[in-house]
């Protein structure tokens, strides 16, 4: 942050010579920053300590990669057609900054080492650079360091001790596609306003909450199956080979929300959808069909998507989802009341303990889980009481107590009453087979003989002999104290 200040004191003639500044803006830019924020900068040891973190980055002529050493935590862009054509120096200094930007609420307030296999990398971070393009980017790096009290320090690795996160900068997203805005705003202002992006990346993202793939700089979480959707009116555009697991997901978690998809009456999800009489499932609240795809998707970096370059000219289905009591949302036209009936779902939820709601939705995920292994069960929200008994007949089968059987019971009954739709355990045939279980399963309580005096009298006899050692004698008076303090004695 001084490189710039440093080159205009080198134009000097001599020490009393002014400099006009009007003439050299990064200077003053740089001068303003010292001003502002040097009461607020982190002290910085002469002695360095080792770092709490170490983060790996690496990029390639695909994209960049890092990753936070002893996690599972992984950051990864792939690059443009015009990022891919830069220096290899400035696509390393980049994915120093997506890997810092990604990881910056995990890492603030501490030290932490990047390593990296570039050794320009290295010393433009710790210098600063000549190039504008490179400065800017260390610039970043600094104000990201800044902003977060983190202490940066890089260091230059061989490539064969980078090998990890060279393999990440090389993933190619065949994925990385998403949908335009005019597309977005128009089903918005219909079946909105919709709350969370659930497959999105910092680039493509229609909402400022989205869940990513990778770590993202913003992103709310990773991996949109580790959240609840419950309470939120989701933005669904999984990638084709998650769709299924999508519209499962959503109807387990009672949830609602906009799934975007091709027409394609072929793929695993369209039983999910339609039904085969081509009426709605139970949970299907309306389908849109869309015919101008060059209007709907647009290209990510990655040209050779399917959904790049007006590749695709079949036709789209925007599916709105809703389950049980929720669906009536629609129907609520004044704000007070919408704005009672959006913080109705967090009410309901705190009419049982944290730990009991979520051992209630583990048991409930794992029948969802259950059902996905058989295509004739269309519909878990509600489910028929028969496959309800069958799978509670699997668990007495295999289960060794009364309580999982009992556990997942409850889980199925909570998720419906939540969802507020028909409950199979509310059927009679489903309680005798859980009072069966009971039966079956439960071992007999063996009750334990009472200690009485007699008892006592004959360990006094066979411990009060000569000879005895030590450890029998308190032994015995461990026994003797046990009794006459906490039991009843003549």
């Amino acid at each position: 942050m001084t490189r710039c200040t440093f080159s205009v004191i080198n134009l000097r003639q001599d020490w009393d010579q002014y400099v006009d500044l009007r003439q050299h803006s990064d200077s003053i830019q740089e001068i303003m920053f010292w001003k502002q924020n040097i009461h607020c900068l982190k002290p910085v040891s002469l002695l360095r300590n080792n770092s709490e973190f170490n983060v790996f980055t690496d990029a390639s002529d695909i994209g960049a990669g890092g990753y936070l050493q002893g996690t599972d935590y992984i950051a990864h862009r792939q690059w443009s057609v015009t990022e891919a054509t830069k220096s290899s120096t400035w696509r390393e200094i980049k994915a120093i900054e997506l890997t810092l930007d990604s990881f910056a609420k995990v890492l603030e307030h501490s030290s932490v080492t990047f390593f990296t296999d570039n050794q320009n990398a290295v010393s433009i971070i710790k210098k600063g650079s000549k190039l504008p393009h490179l400065q800017g980017l260390a610039l970043s790096i600094f104000n990201t360091c800044v902003s977060c009290n983190i202490s940066l320090y890089a260091q230059w690795i061989p490539r064969e001790e980078n090998e990890k996160a060279d393999a990440l900068s090389r993933i190619i997203d065949i994925d990385d596609w998403g949908i335009s805005f005019e597309f977005f705003d128009f089903l918005n202002s219909i079946w909105g306003p919709f709350t969370v992006d659930r497959f999105a990346n910092m680039h493509n993202t229609k909402l400022t909450r989205f869940n990513s793939k990778y770590w993202n700089p913003t992103t709310s979480a990773i991996d949109a199956f580790t959240c609840n959707w419950h309470g939120e009116n989701n933005w669904l555009v999984p990638p084709i080979s998650l769709v299924s697991n999508c519209i499962n997901h959503l109807v387990s978690c009672g949830a609602e929300g906009t799934l975007v998809v091709p027409k394609w009456q072929s793929a695993a999800f369209w039983p999910l959808i339609f039904k085969q009489n081509s009426e709605y499932a139970c949970y299907v609240v309306d389908v849109l069909e869309f015919h101008e795809a060059e209007r709907i998707f647009v290209a990510g970096n990655n040209l050779n998507s399917l959904f790049a370059n007006d590749q695709f000219h079949g036709k789209i289905l925007a599916t709105i989802f809703s389950v049980g009591f929720w669906s009536q949302n629609e129907q609520i036209k004044h704000p007070e009341l919408k704005s009672l009936f959006n913080s109705l779902s967090s009410t309901i939820l705190d009419a049982r303990a944290k730990s009991t709601v979520e051992k209630y939705a583990g048991y409930f995920k794992r029948f969802v889980k259950w059902t996905e292994k058989y295509s004739e069960i269309k519909c878990v929200l509600p489910c028929q009481e028969l496959y309800v008994g069958l799978y509670l007949q699997n668990l007495i089968q295999s289960a060794n107590h009364y309580s999982v059987i009992e556990s997942a019971f409850y889980g199925i009954k909570w998720a419906h009453n939540l969802a507020g739709v028909a409950n199979p355990c509310d059927s009679e045939m489903v309680r005798l087979i859980v009072e069966a279980s009971r039966r079956k399963l439960n071992r007999p309580i063996e009750k334990k003989s009472p200690v009485t005096s007699e008892i006592m009298i004959k360990l006094f006899s066979k411990y009060n002999s000569i000879g005895r050692s030590l450890k029998d004698l308190r032994l015995f008076t461990m026994c003797a104290l046990s009794y006459t303090g906490f039991l009843r004695y003549q």
